[in-house]
Protein backbone atom coordinates (compact mmCIF):
# COMPACT_ATOMS: atom_id res chain seq x y z
CA UNK A 1 0.00 0.00 0.00
CA UNK A 2 1.24 3.30 -1.01
CA UNK A 3 2.39 5.83 1.88
CA UNK A 4 0.58 9.28 0.62
CA UNK A 5 2.14 12.71 2.38
CA UNK A 6 -0.86 14.72 1.13
CA UNK A 7 -3.58 14.13 3.33
CA UNK A 8 -7.29 15.77 3.07
CA UNK A 9 -10.04 16.24 5.40
CA UNK A 10 -13.16 17.19 3.35
CA UNK A 11 -15.89 18.87 5.11
CA UNK A 12 -19.01 20.56 4.06
CA UNK A 13 -20.25 23.02 6.24
CA UNK A 14 -23.49 24.15 7.38
CA UNK A 15 -25.59 21.04 7.98
CA UNK A 16 -28.91 22.21 9.65
CA UNK A 17 -29.06 25.58 8.01
CA UNK A 18 -31.36 24.96 5.56
CA UNK A 19 -33.77 21.76 3.45
CA UNK A 20 -31.91 23.08 0.39
CA UNK A 21 -28.23 22.62 2.28
CA UNK A 22 -29.38 19.73 3.69
CA UNK A 23 -30.15 17.95 0.26
CA UNK A 24 -26.87 18.90 -0.94
CA UNK A 25 -24.98 17.43 1.84
CA UNK A 26 -26.65 14.24 1.85
CA UNK A 27 -26.31 13.66 -1.94
CA UNK A 28 -22.39 14.21 -1.37
CA UNK A 29 -22.09 12.14 1.59
CA UNK A 30 -23.58 9.32 -0.55
CA UNK A 31 -20.08 9.66 -3.03
CA UNK A 32 -18.25 8.37 0.30
CA UNK A 33 -16.19 10.84 -0.44
CA UNK A 34 -16.85 13.45 2.72
CA UNK A 35 -15.13 12.96 6.03
CA UNK A 36 -16.88 15.81 7.93
CA UNK A 37 -19.41 18.56 8.04
CA UNK A 38 -20.05 21.00 10.15
CA UNK A 39 -23.89 21.70 11.83
CA UNK A 40 -25.48 24.53 12.49
CA UNK A 41 -27.18 23.92 15.78
CA UNK A 42 -29.69 27.06 15.92
CA UNK A 43 -32.38 25.86 14.06
CA UNK A 44 -35.05 23.57 15.51
CA UNK A 45 -35.55 22.26 11.90
CA UNK A 46 -32.34 21.57 11.45
CA UNK A 47 -31.89 19.14 13.86
CA UNK A 48 -33.89 16.32 12.73
CA UNK A 49 -31.59 16.34 9.80
CA UNK A 50 -28.46 16.06 12.02
CA UNK A 51 -30.10 13.22 13.88
CA UNK A 52 -30.84 11.46 10.44
CA UNK A 53 -27.43 12.52 8.73
CA UNK A 54 -25.37 10.84 11.81
CA UNK A 55 -27.67 7.84 11.78
CA UNK A 56 -27.46 7.14 7.88
CA UNK A 57 -23.74 8.19 8.01
CA UNK A 58 -22.05 7.38 10.89
CA UNK A 59 -18.82 7.20 10.17
CA UNK A 60 -18.95 11.12 9.01
CA UNK A 61 -17.49 13.31 11.96
CA UNK A 62 -19.81 16.05 12.74
CA UNK A 63 -18.86 19.54 14.05
CA UNK A 64 -20.41 22.13 15.57
CA UNK A 65 -20.52 25.20 13.55
CA UNK A 66 -20.91 27.63 15.63
CA UNK A 67 -23.32 30.50 15.03
CA UNK A 68 -24.08 34.00 16.11
CA UNK A 69 -24.56 35.73 12.77
CA UNK A 70 -28.05 33.88 11.08
CA UNK A 71 -31.81 33.38 12.72
CA UNK A 72 -32.25 32.91 16.30
CA UNK A 73 -30.13 31.74 19.39
CA UNK A 74 -30.79 28.99 21.64
CA UNK A 75 -30.22 30.93 24.69
CA UNK A 76 -33.05 32.93 26.02
CA UNK A 77 -32.75 36.47 24.17
CA UNK A 78 -32.44 38.59 27.23
CA UNK A 79 -29.49 36.29 28.55
CA UNK A 80 -27.36 37.25 25.47
CA UNK A 81 -28.85 40.85 24.73
CA UNK A 82 -25.42 41.49 22.92
CA UNK A 83 -25.88 39.10 20.19
CA UNK A 84 -28.94 39.81 18.76
CA UNK A 85 -31.30 42.81 17.69
CA UNK A 86 -34.56 44.20 18.25
CA UNK A 87 -36.39 41.06 16.89
CA UNK A 88 -34.38 38.44 18.79
CA UNK A 89 -32.47 37.44 15.85
CA UNK A 90 -28.81 37.42 15.93
CA UNK A 91 -27.30 40.57 14.07
CA UNK A 92 -26.27 39.94 10.76
CA UNK A 93 -22.68 39.53 9.62
CA UNK A 94 -22.05 42.35 7.83
CA UNK A 95 -23.33 44.57 11.05
CA UNK A 96 -20.76 42.65 13.06
CA UNK A 97 -17.36 44.09 12.16
CA UNK A 98 -18.40 47.69 13.59
CA UNK A 99 -19.65 46.39 17.07
CA UNK A 100 -17.31 43.43 17.29
CA UNK A 101 -16.34 45.25 21.31
CA UNK A 102 -19.85 45.35 21.76
CA UNK A 103 -20.26 42.05 22.10
CA UNK A 104 -20.30 40.65 25.43
CA UNK A 105 -17.72 37.84 25.84
CA UNK A 106 -19.45 36.13 28.61
CA UNK A 107 -22.71 36.15 26.59
CA UNK A 108 -20.67 34.87 23.44
CA UNK A 109 -19.36 31.82 25.38
CA UNK A 110 -22.46 31.01 26.88
CA UNK A 111 -24.88 30.93 23.68
CA UNK A 112 -21.56 29.02 22.06
CA UNK A 113 -21.64 26.30 25.08
CA UNK A 114 -25.22 25.49 24.69
CA UNK A 115 -24.98 25.22 21.06
CA UNK A 116 -22.09 22.50 22.11
CA UNK A 117 -24.50 20.89 24.04
CA UNK A 118 -27.04 20.73 21.93
CA UNK A 119 -24.80 18.46 19.35
CA UNK A 120 -24.59 15.96 22.28
CA UNK A 121 -28.73 16.12 23.38
CA UNK A 122 -28.74 14.58 20.06
CA UNK A 123 -26.19 11.78 20.56
CA UNK A 124 -23.94 13.00 17.94
CA UNK A 125 -20.05 13.18 19.36
CA UNK A 126 -18.68 16.28 19.04
CA UNK A 127 -16.48 15.83 16.01
CA UNK A 128 -14.58 19.56 16.25
CA UNK A 129 -15.48 22.99 16.59
CA UNK A 130 -15.60 26.01 14.11
CA UNK A 131 -17.55 29.46 13.20
CA UNK A 132 -20.33 30.32 11.29
CA UNK A 133 -18.85 33.46 8.48
CA UNK A 134 -15.54 32.74 10.89
CA UNK A 135 -17.16 35.06 13.75
CA UNK A 136 -14.61 33.35 16.25
CA UNK A 137 -11.18 33.44 14.50
CA UNK A 138 -10.58 36.99 13.16
CA UNK A 139 -11.21 38.76 16.80
CA UNK A 140 -8.48 37.23 19.07
CA UNK A 141 -10.42 37.57 22.15
CA UNK A 142 -13.03 35.67 20.52
CA UNK A 143 -10.77 33.09 18.95
CA UNK A 144 -9.58 32.35 23.10
CA UNK A 145 -13.14 31.72 23.91
CA UNK A 146 -12.87 29.09 20.57
CA UNK A 147 -9.53 27.32 22.29
CA UNK A 148 -10.93 27.57 25.68
CA UNK A 149 -14.17 24.99 24.59
CA UNK A 150 -11.93 23.28 22.21
CA UNK A 151 -10.05 22.42 25.62
CA UNK A 152 -13.22 22.27 27.53
CA UNK A 153 -14.40 19.39 25.17
CA UNK A 154 -11.31 17.93 23.79
CA UNK A 155 -11.88 17.99 19.93
CA UNK A 156 -9.93 19.90 17.18
CA UNK A 157 -10.58 23.09 15.43
CA UNK A 158 -10.28 24.45 12.16
CA UNK A 159 -6.90 25.89 11.00
CA UNK A 160 -7.22 29.81 11.34
CA UNK A 161 -5.08 30.63 8.46
CA UNK A 162 -7.08 30.82 5.13
CA UNK A 163 -4.70 29.46 2.43
CA UNK A 164 -4.84 32.73 0.65
CA UNK A 165 -2.37 33.81 3.83
CA UNK A 166 -0.10 30.52 3.90
CA UNK A 167 -0.10 29.82 0.45
CA UNK A 168 -0.23 33.05 -0.90
CA UNK A 169 1.97 31.82 -3.86
CA UNK A 170 -0.93 29.13 -4.94
CA UNK A 171 -4.27 30.74 -3.45
CA UNK A 172 -3.24 34.46 -3.75
CA UNK A 173 -6.98 36.10 -4.97
CA UNK A 174 -9.31 33.71 -3.86
CA UNK A 175 -13.04 34.37 -3.87
CA UNK A 176 -13.89 33.79 0.01
CA UNK A 177 -11.16 36.26 0.64
CA UNK A 178 -12.50 38.97 -2.10
CA UNK A 179 -15.68 38.60 0.08
CA UNK A 180 -14.08 39.50 3.19
CA UNK A 181 -12.25 42.44 1.59
CA UNK A 182 -15.70 43.90 0.39
CA UNK A 183 -17.01 43.79 3.39
CA UNK A 184 -14.18 44.97 5.32
CA UNK A 185 -14.15 48.42 2.87
CA UNK A 186 -18.09 48.79 3.55
CA UNK A 187 -17.70 48.93 6.78
CA UNK A 188 -14.38 51.19 6.59
CA UNK A 189 -17.10 53.99 4.52
CA UNK A 190 -19.73 53.40 6.81
CA UNK A 191 -16.98 53.79 10.37
CA UNK A 192 -13.89 55.28 9.80
CA UNK A 193 -13.19 55.87 13.04
CA UNK A 194 -14.56 52.40 13.80
CA UNK A 195 -12.67 50.89 11.50
CA UNK A 196 -9.36 52.28 12.62
CA UNK A 197 -9.75 51.55 16.38
CA UNK A 198 -11.04 48.22 15.70
CA UNK A 199 -7.91 47.75 13.12
CA UNK A 200 -5.32 47.70 16.35
CA UNK A 201 -7.06 44.55 17.21
CA UNK A 202 -7.94 42.33 13.84
CA UNK A 203 -5.39 43.04 11.83
CA UNK A 204 -2.67 40.71 9.60
CA UNK A 205 -0.20 40.28 12.50
CA UNK A 206 -2.87 39.31 14.57
CA UNK A 207 -4.35 37.07 12.22
CA UNK A 208 -1.15 35.35 12.08
CA UNK A 209 -0.27 35.24 15.82
CA UNK A 210 -3.42 32.91 16.12
CA UNK A 211 -1.42 29.47 14.69
CA UNK A 212 1.09 30.61 17.20
CA UNK A 213 -1.55 30.65 20.18
CA UNK A 214 -2.93 27.62 19.06
CA UNK A 215 0.54 25.35 19.11
CA UNK A 216 0.86 27.02 22.53
CA UNK A 217 -2.31 26.05 24.08
CA UNK A 218 -2.09 22.74 22.23
CA UNK A 219 -5.55 22.24 20.40
CA UNK A 220 -4.98 20.00 17.23
CA UNK A 221 -6.10 21.22 13.52
CA UNK A 222 -5.02 20.46 10.38
CA UNK A 223 -2.03 22.21 9.02
CA UNK A 224 -3.85 23.87 6.13
CA UNK A 225 -7.35 25.16 5.35
CA UNK A 226 -8.56 25.33 1.53
CA UNK A 227 -11.39 27.71 0.85
CA UNK A 228 -10.57 27.90 -2.29
CA UNK A 229 -13.63 26.88 -3.75
CA UNK A 230 -16.36 28.90 -2.80
CA UNK A 231 -16.93 31.75 -5.21
CA UNK A 232 -15.30 29.91 -8.12
CA UNK A 233 -16.62 26.46 -8.48
CA UNK A 234 -15.24 25.75 -11.45
CA UNK A 235 -13.45 22.58 -12.56
CA UNK A 236 -10.18 24.34 -13.32
CA UNK A 237 -10.47 25.61 -9.98
CA UNK A 238 -10.29 22.50 -8.35
CA UNK A 239 -7.89 20.94 -10.83
CA UNK A 240 -5.15 23.79 -9.96
CA UNK A 241 -6.41 23.28 -5.67
CA UNK A 242 -5.30 19.52 -5.38
CA UNK A 243 -2.42 20.03 -7.82
CA UNK A 244 -1.14 22.58 -5.47
CA UNK A 245 -2.19 21.21 -1.92
CA UNK A 246 0.84 20.83 0.33
CA UNK A 247 1.93 18.23 2.09
CA UNK A 248 0.51 17.00 5.71
CA UNK A 249 -2.72 17.41 6.53
CA UNK A 250 -5.46 19.80 4.94
CA UNK A 251 -9.18 20.42 5.06
CA UNK A 252 -10.99 21.37 2.16
CA UNK A 253 -14.37 23.35 2.52
CA UNK A 254 -17.33 23.10 0.58
CA UNK A 255 -20.35 24.85 0.86
CA UNK A 256 -23.24 22.61 -0.80
CA UNK A 257 -27.10 22.74 -1.94
CA UNK A 258 -29.54 20.95 -4.31
CA UNK A 259 -32.38 22.98 -5.41
CA UNK A 260 -35.65 21.67 -3.78
CA UNK A 261 -37.94 25.04 -4.13
CA UNK A 262 -37.13 26.33 -0.35
CA UNK A 263 -38.08 29.82 0.70
CA UNK A 264 -38.29 30.07 4.31
CA UNK A 265 -34.34 30.78 4.99
CA UNK A 266 -33.47 32.55 8.44
CA UNK A 267 -31.66 35.57 8.59
CA UNK A 268 -28.11 36.41 7.54
CA UNK A 269 -28.56 33.71 4.71
CA UNK A 270 -26.04 33.96 1.84
CA UNK A 271 -28.70 34.22 -0.55
CA UNK A 272 -26.43 35.65 -3.01
CA UNK A 273 -24.29 32.23 -3.38
CA UNK A 274 -27.19 30.23 -3.43
CA UNK A 275 -26.43 28.81 -7.32
CA UNK A 276 -22.52 28.68 -6.16
CA UNK A 277 -23.46 26.03 -3.71
CA UNK A 278 -25.79 24.09 -6.62
CA UNK A 279 -22.35 24.21 -8.99
CA UNK A 280 -19.93 23.02 -5.88
CA UNK A 281 -22.21 20.14 -5.42
CA UNK A 282 -22.92 19.58 -9.14
CA UNK A 283 -18.86 19.80 -8.94
CA UNK A 284 -18.13 17.49 -5.88
CA UNK A 285 -20.58 15.01 -7.55
CA UNK A 286 -19.10 14.86 -10.81
CA UNK A 287 -14.84 15.70 -10.78
CA UNK A 288 -13.63 15.22 -7.32
CA UNK A 289 -13.31 11.37 -6.98
CA UNK A 290 -11.50 11.52 -9.99
CA UNK A 291 -9.35 14.54 -9.06
CA UNK A 292 -8.22 12.78 -6.14
CA UNK A 293 -6.78 9.91 -7.47
CA UNK A 294 -5.00 11.37 -10.05
CA UNK A 295 -3.11 13.36 -7.55
CA UNK A 296 -3.04 10.40 -5.13
CA UNK A 297 -4.42 12.37 -2.24
CA UNK A 298 -5.77 10.71 0.79
CA UNK A 299 -8.68 11.52 2.61
CA UNK A 300 -8.85 11.53 6.69
CA UNK A 301 -11.20 12.88 9.14
CA UNK A 302 -10.15 15.41 11.72
CA UNK A 303 -10.14 11.68 14.51
CA UNK A 304 -6.83 10.87 12.60
CA UNK A 305 -5.28 13.86 13.12
CA UNK A 306 -3.10 12.81 15.60
CA UNK A 307 -2.35 9.61 14.01
CA UNK A 308 0.70 9.01 12.52
CA UNK A 309 -0.15 5.92 9.53
CA UNK A 310 -0.97 7.51 5.83
CA UNK A 311 -3.87 6.90 4.10
CA UNK A 312 -3.97 4.82 0.80
CA UNK A 313 -4.83 6.81 -2.58
CA UNK A 314 -8.53 7.95 -1.97
CA UNK A 315 -9.67 6.01 0.45
CA UNK A 316 -10.85 7.34 3.91
CA UNK A 317 -8.60 6.22 7.51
Amino acid sequence: MALLRRKLIVTADDLGLSKTIDEGIFKAAETGLLTAVSAVLTRKSGLESIKKFHAQFPNIGIGVHLNVSSGFPLSPGNGISSLVDEQGQFIKPDSTWGRLDKIDKKELRKEAIVQIEQLLKLDVPIDHLNSHFNIFYFYPPFFEILLDLAQDYNVPIRQPLSCSMKLSKHFSNIGIMKRVRKTMVKFVLRQPIKAIQLSKKVNRKSILASEVILKNRKVGCPDYLIDSIWGNPSIDNLKHTLRNLPEGTSEIVWHLAEEIGETNFPSGFDHFYLKGRMSELELFRQSFATLLHEEKIGLIGFKDLDKTSEPSDGSVA
